[in-house]
């Protein structure tokens, strides 16, 4: 298989790292879906331009331009009550800045 066309699927999650190991795709079109988190590197990932991935826009990575949600892929997670996660950095710097504004 050298194709891979899965656009406007309504895939959703992350893209398996598994894909990778397709060393002899030349071509992959996984726009207009619902992917999440970084896209993968390696083998021929680094090969496929931006269209790839188009109307993706929880995706971050190489080739897309830098976004602020890649960022937070990166940050620390705590679980609360009922099993929502949430991004501890902005929780703290609200808090932070709270303080200090109540103190002023």
């Amino acid at each position: 298989m050298e194709l891979l066309d899965l656009s406007w699927n309504r895939l959703e999650g992350e893209i398996p790292q598994s894909l990778t190991k397709l060393t002899f795709l030349a071509f992959l079109n996984l726009s207009q879906n619902h992917l999440v988190g970084r896209i993968p590197e390696g083998a021929q990932f680094s090969t496929f331009s931006e269209d790839a991935y188009y109307g993706n826009p929880e995706l971050c990575g190489w080739p897309l331009p830098r976004r602020i949600h890649c960022r937070q892929l990166s940050s620390p997670q705590v679980e609360t009550k009922g099993g929502v996660w949430i991004y501890i950095e902005p929780v703290m710097l609200g808090l932070g800045c709270g303080t200090l504004l109540g103190l002023v």
